[in-house]
């Protein structure tokens, strides 16, 4: 064991100095490259520069003029359908797969457009929010409450343009809630229910002259359930509980129409207790800490006010997990654990759009710009011993990474949409990659309807882990790695249906979408065991969606997404053999909710989830794992409701599961038995 410590080290030490001289220069490649892009815009950032921060609250897009799909989930749906975490508001988006495994504390993963979950994006007021720290980067949704969100934003579909790496599958952007416009306002909200489970929030919020103000706070305990199922031998039955807290703060100052500045802060800890795969673990405990701030500057200028935007932000991540010897443990073979994962990443960033006169019959002309700079570090410690022996996985490194991109965009003929852009990203891992993408929105309002497509590529960078990870197995990072990539494009249709004098009795949407993606990576045995670019996929799909508005008092949402997500790299990849159905990516999956409002005081929200039959991880009833194969599908009914007791005051229900459904999903882990919460809110 000592010999491996000492390359451990050796190897550390190594890639240290390495990082410290690619920094060094790369420091003096993106100043100059930042004095370049703001001369895009010399009166613009000048404007801005005497006041570098934020604007607190980025303004609502026109989803209808972008070619992408997108969904967009606002505030008074999240309470309509009694959303109270991220995760419940991303169940019913099309093409949208979430697998919950074990309890809040566990690992919560989003497949998008049938991608790898490492493939989205998650962005909070419009920054990246993944941890770096992950084996891959990817999001863990099991965390994150609702209180101090206003929307969601969800693009299905590539994302690199703007964004850059794993915007693959698509982009989730999480946005805050705008302050009131009133000199005080205030939200308090209390709840409890099955579980042990209870919780609140305290909001306040307003506007004072040039200023503006919101403060969040926000928590949430559960006893927990036990997870395990029963046909597993020797289940004591463990419920698993969870605690969580979140403060979000942001301030805002406008010293004239024209200019915006901003600040926030985001903290969110969650404490929780854990199972080890299918087996029941007394003793396993973890916490994960989030911290994120963001500092913008925007500036209007010109007569056609255009926008200059300048921002910096960072991500700081730190997650513990400890599992201390019990005598269910010394059956699984896993008697010890301490696991360490901190990542950081920070980002600075430049943008500036500026706005065209007309040019014949092409109207609305615009050229977006930017320059970002990211800095990302892990620093990962995991030591175990069983009755396999010792085991050490570590990494300390950093990478830094430039993207330049330039968007335009107008309208043409008066109805057609235009969009298209260019991506270069400039890292110190990898070569230097270009990314384009390109669309169109046709206009067609003598029948209510509007046509969609687009075509874009996109990539991940690998992550640090990936690259420079190392373990007592054997395993040497690759620094060969190049970023895994993607083509996708994408085609639909969106209608509105007038009927029975009601102009907008029914809104459609449709799309099909196919992606490719290439040089995914992969960890794969050898000599030494090593990540590789060996994997491929072919996903195709279409998503589907109706909202019914027949009365005053009814509406409906439906949603159906057909997903043929394949194995196409020739050799076993994650699982599943060539030209196999990749792992927990149903081809079926249907949601649907109907609103009542029988008075103008009630409003009941039933929902129901379909899951179709999909390919998985298998363990039998010994809780032993057998390997791949297929799982039936299942149906989930939620149900919510509120009544408003008075102008300011609702009391309100949701009831998760009313079937008490014992589904396992994924292989292994039950889903929430049947779960009722009930609350007061006060606004």
């Amino acid at each position: 064991m000592s010999e491996v410590m000492l390359r451990l080290l050796a190897l550390k030490s190594i890639r240290l100095q390495t990082w410290k001289m690619k920094r060094c220069f790369l420091k003096k490649a993106c100043f100059l490259a930042l004095a370049a892009a703001l001369l895009i815009s010399p009166k613009a950032i000048a404007d801005a520069i005497p006041t570098i921060v934020v604007k607190p609250h980025r303004s609502a897009f026109e989803a209808e003029n972008i070619p992408a799909s997108i969904n967009v989930i606002d505030r008074s749906e999240m309470e309509e359908k009694g959303m109270t975490e991220v995760q419940d508001a991303l169940e019913d988006i099309p093409g949208a797969i979430l697998t919950r495994s074990d309890t809040p504390g566990g690992v919560s993963s989003l497949f998008l457009r049938g991608t790898e979950s490492s493939h989205t994006l998650v962005l909070l007021d419009g920054m990246p929010i993944n941890d770096p720290s992950g084996t891959t980067g990817a999001y863990n949704f099991a965390e994150d409450l609702l209180g101090e969100i206003g929307r969601i934003e969800v693009i299905r579909g590539p994302g690199a343009l703007e964004y850059g790496s794993a915007a693959i599958g698509g982009v989730v952007n999480l946005v805050s809630r705008t302050p009131s416009p009133d000199v005080f306002s205030k939200t308090m909200e209390a709840y409890g229910g099955s579980q042990g489970t209870f919780g609140g929030q305290g909001l306040a919020s307003g506007t004072i002259g040039d200023y503006s103000y919101l403060l969040s706070i926000e928590g949430r305990h559960a006893d927990g359930v036990n997870t395990l199922p029963e046909r597993f031998p020797n289940n004591p039955k463990d419920s698993k509980g969870s605690d969580t807290e979140t403060v979000f703060a942001k301030v805002g100052y406008s010293p004239n129409p024209a200019t915006r500045l901003g600040a926030q802060v985001r903290w969110r800890n969650a404490d929780f207790e854990l199972n080890d795969q299918a087996v029941s673990t007394p003793a396993y405990f973890g916490s994960s800490a989030a911290l994120n701030w963001q500092l913008h500057a925007d500036r209007e200028w010109g007569e056609r006010k255009s926008l200059a935007s300048l921002s910096l932000a960072q991500t700081r991540t730190n997650r513990f997990y400890r599992n201390d010897p019990d005598a269910a443990d010394f059956a699984a073979g896993s008697s010890w654990l301490r696991a360490k994962y901190a990542g950081t990443r920070t980002i600075a960033r430049a943008q500036n759009k500026s706005r065209f006169p007309s040019v014949e019959s092409v109207t609305n002309i615009s050229l977006t710009t930017g320059l970002s700079f990211a800095h990302e570090t892990a620093d990962i410690n995991y030591r175990s011993d069983s009755l396999y022996g010792p085991f050490a996985q570590m990494t300390d490194n950093a990478a830094s990474e430039t993207g330049l991109f330039a968007k335009i965009e107008g309208r043409a003929l008066g109805r057609i949409d235009l969009t298209s852009g260019i991506r270069g990203d400039f890292p110190e891992s990898y070569a230097s990659r270009a990314t384009t993408y390109a669309g169109g929105v046709l206009q067609l309002p003598e029948i209510q309807a509007r046509v969609k497509s687009s075509f874009g590529t996109s990539f991940r960078t690998p992550s640090l882990f990936e690259c420079y990870g190392i373990d007592s197995y054997g395993l040497v990072g690759n620094v060969s790695l190049r970023p895994e990539t993607a083509q996708s494009w994408d085609a639909g249709v969106e209608k509105e249906i007038p009927l029975f004098g009601n102009a907008r009795f029914a809104s459609v949407e449709t799309s099909y979408f196919e992606t490719s993606t290439r040089r995914l990576i992969q960890y794969e045995f050898g000599t030494p065991p090593q990540y590789r670019n060996i994997g491929r996929a072919e996903i195709s799909g279409v998503e589907n969606r109706i909202k019914v508005f027949p009365a005053k008092w009814m509406e409906a949402d439906l949603g159906w997404t057909w997903t043929n997500a394949i194995n196409a790299s020739g050799d076993v990849y994650s699982g599943t053999p060539p030209g196999g159905e990749l792992l927990r990516r149903p081809k079926n999956t249907a949601s649907g909710s109907m609103t009542f409002r029988p008075t103008s005081s009630w409003r009941i929200t039933p929902k129901f989830r379909f899951i179709g039959p999909r390919y998985d991880q298998l363990y039998n009833d010994s809780g032993v794992f057998t390997g791949r194969g297929r799982i039936g599908g299942y149906v989930l009914a939620d149900l919510s409701a509120d009544f408003r007791l008075s102008e300011n005051l609702n009391i309100y229900m949701k009831t998760r599961n009313i079937f008490d459904r014992r589904i396992e999903s994924p292989n292994g882990y039950l889903l929430e038995p049947l779960t009722v919460l009930v609350g007061l809110r006060y606004e």
